[in-house]
C-alpha cells in the first residue's frame, strides 16, 4: 500500500525510562506513567521496520528512510538491542534503499563500547545538553538530583576520540535567557557538527520576549568570528541566511518545513505525530498492536491533521518570511488555535538577521579596494 502522507523520518522511542529528570520534561512523566512496557519489544520493532521499508519499496519517488531512536533515554536499551534493531533493518532491506540511522542520547551512557558502534555503523549522535555546568545541571540533573555536565561533557570529548561526529541540542528556558554568551560559547566551543536551540514549549515555556532576546543576542555572538572560529552552523541561523540568499534550506529545521509528519512511536506502538504530541490525544494517530503503519498514515486522522496543517493562517498571507517558516510548528499552532505562539518574536529575529547582514555587506562594500598588484611590494 502506497500512503498519501509520505515521511522521510520513524522515530522509535524504544525506551521508557530515563537516568535523569529533566526540570521540563513533557514526554518522560507521560512515558512513565501510561506505558505498561518499559522496553519496545523487538517484535513491535520488527514490525515497524518491514512495514517501513515496504513503504520505501512502493513509493518509487523515494529510496531513503531515517530510523530515529530516542526516548525516554534510548541507551538504556544496551547495545545488543542496537545491533538486533540493525539486523532486522538488513533483513528487510531492499536494493537500491539507503537507511540512515540516528539517536538522540542525553549523553551520560556514552562509553567506549557506544562510541565504536555509533563509528561502525554510521549513526547519526545527537546529544542533548543545555549548555554550561550551571544551566546544564540545573535543568538537566541526574535522577538523584546531582549535576549531569561532567558526564556529559567527558562523553563528548569521548566521541570525539572516536571520531564520531555529534549534533548538540539545547532547550531554551527563561532562564537561558540570562545566560546566552556562556551557553552560545560553550556549544560551539564543544566543535560539533552543528547546533540546534529548541525552545521550551510546555513546562515552564519560553514566550516572544525571551525567545527574541535570546536569538538575536545568539546571533551576534555566531557571527562573531572570535567566537565561531569554525564556523559550525546554528540551525535557525543557518536556515534563515540561506533563505535571505534565495537558497532553499535543504533538511532544514522541523518547524520551518512544510509538511509536519515525523510519527513517534512509543514503547507499547501508539503512533503520534511528533515528539510534540507524545501524550496529547489530539496527537494520536493509531495504535500499532492492532494494525499497520500504511494504514495508520492513510487513515482520516492523519489525513485531517495534514490539512490543518498546510492550511495556513491568514496573518502569514502577506508576511515576508512565509517561504521560510510556512507557518511555523505544529504544536504551537496547535496550542494557540491555529497560530504559532512564537510568530512574532520570529518574524523580528528574521527581520534582526536580514537588517545585520544587510550592514554587514554595506560595511564590507565600502572598504577601500586593493590594488593586487601593491600587495607584493
Amino acid at each position: 500500500m502506497a500512503i498519501k502522507n509520505w515521511v522521510n523520518t520513524v522515530i522509535l522511542s524504544v525506551v521508557r525510562d530515563c537516568n535523569l529528570r529533566c526540570k521540563y520534561c513533557q514526554t518522560g512523566p507521560y512515558l512513565r506513567e501510561n506505558t505498561n512496557c518499559s522496553l519496545m519489544p523487538l517484535e513491535l520493532v520488527e514490525k515497524i521496520i518491514s512495514e517501513t521499508l515496504q513503504l520505501v519499496e512502493n513509493n518509487k519517488s523515494f529510496n531513503s528512510i531515517e530510523f530515529h531512536f530516542s526516548g525516554g533515554e534510548p541507551l538504556l536499551a544496551g547495545i545488543k538491542y542496537f545491533q538486533n534493531c540493525l539486523r532486522l533493518q538488513n533483513k528487510y532491506k531492499k536494493n537500491g534503499v539507503e537507511i540512515e540511522n540516528s539517536v538522540q542520547t542525553n549523553g551520560t551512557l556514552i562509553n567506549d563500547g557506544w562510541a565504536k558502534f555509533f563509528k561502525e555503523n554510521n549513526f547519526g549522535v545527537s546529544i542533548s545538553i543545555d549548555g554550561p555546568e550551571q544551566i546544564q545541571n540545573v535543568q538537566r540533573p541526574m535522577l538523584d538530583g546531582t549535576g549531569s555536565y561532567c558526564h556529559v561533557k567527558n562523553n563528548l570529548k569521548l566521541l570525539d576520540s572516536y571520531n564520531v561526529p555529534f549534533g548538540l541540542i539545547g532547550v531554551v528556558t527563561k532562564n537561558s535567557v540570562l545566560f546566552v554568551e556562556p551557553i552560545v560559547k560553550f556549544m560551539l566551543s564543544c566543535n560539533p557538527q552543528n547546533v540546534v536551540f529548541l525552545p521550551c514549549a510546555d513546562n515552564s515555556p519560553i514566550f516572544n520576549k525571551d525567545w527574541q532576546e535570546f536569538l538575536t543576542k545568539a546571533f551576534d555572538l555566531w557571527i562573531d568570528h572570535q567566537i565561531n572560529k569554525n564556523s559550525i552552523p546554528i540551525r535557525i541561523f543557518r536556515d534563515v541566511c540561506l533563505f535571505l540568499c534565495g537558497i532553499s534550506p535543504v533538511n532544514r529545521a522541523c518547524d520551518f518545513s512544510k509538511k509536519c509528519l515525523h510519527p513517534n512511536i512509543s514503547p507499547d506502538g501508539i503512533v503520534s505525530v511528533c515528539d510534540q504530541f507524545v501524550g496529547k490525544e489530539v496527537g494520536v494517530l493509531g495504535d500499532l498492536k492492532k494494525t499497520s503503519l500504511a494504514s495508520i498514515l492513510n487513515s482520516s486522522m492523519s489525513q485531517d491533521f495534514s490539512c490543518r496543517y498546510e492550511s495556513l493562517p491568514e496573518s502569514c498571507e502577506d508576511c515576508l518570511y512565509v517561504e521560510l517558516c510556512n507557518g511555523g510548528c505544529a504544536y504551537r499552532r496547535y496550542l494557540n488555535n491555529g497560530v504559532d505562539y512564537l510568530c512574532e518574536s520570529r518574524k523580528n529575529i528574521f527581520k534582526y538577521i536580514d537588517s545585520k547582514i544587510d550592514s554587514l555587506l554595506i560595511k564590507e562594500s565600502d572598504k577601500p579596494k586593493v590594488n593586487l598588484s601593491d600587495i607584493n611590494k
